[in-house]
């Protein structure tokens, strides 16, 4: 049921009323319980040649978890930053523990200004990028959440110069080395 509104369109769903804002991007917006959120996103992962940046607050989702884990095994470049209260939760961090174990490069921190790191983001191949309230767990799909997809090279630089941004951030003041011991 997502809407999809490519350059210049106006939005408009079947069955509503005539929108009149005009989206300049295309633009795919999907809202979750209606939409099936957690395949869009998985097969978001899965469209990668080359490289997943991924900003997290929350991450508890086995199936992405594979996708990454098969599309680092393929020699992609594929990063993450968690937020550090959980990445600490007891399904988070076998997870992230797993991913860590198998060379996926996972920064795990807070904000330097808001104490959580609450991005939900994630740019593939530096030119597609999907942000919205929906965190990457198995209950975001069942919650009212929302995601958008924009293919734009300028955007996808804006997130991705904040994720590089946050990223040397939390490596230049908080320890990495202590979250994979027991």
């Amino acid at each position: 049921m997502g809407i999809h509104c490519e350059t210049g369109a106006e939005l408009k769903k079947e069955g509503t009323p005539k929108m009149s804002t005009v989206i300049q991007l295309g633009i795919q917006t999907y809202f979750s319980p209606d939409d099936d959120t957690q395949q869009v996103f998985l097969d978001f992962l899965n469209q990668a040649q080359h490289s997943i940046y991924i900003a997290i607050y929350a991450f508890h989702l086995p199936l992405a978890s594979q996708i990454l884990l098969t599309k680092r095994q393929s020699n992609l470049v594929v990063a993450m930053i968690m937020d550090r209260s959980q990445a600490h939760g007891h399904y988070e961090r076998t997870e992230v523990r797993l991913l860590m174990k198998s060379g996926i490069d996972v920064t795990i921190g807070d904000s330097q200004k808001h104490h959580i790191m609450h991005h939900k983001f994630a740019v593939v191949d530096t030119v597609h990028v999907l942000a919205g309230s929906w965190n990457f767990s198995e209950e975001a799909s069942l919650e009212d959440n929302y995601i958008q997809i924009v293919t734009n090279q300028d955007l996808a630089q804006l997130f991705l110069d904040k994720w590089r941004q946050i990223h040397d951030w939390i490596h230049l003041h908080e320890p990495q080395d202590q979250f994979l011991e027991d």
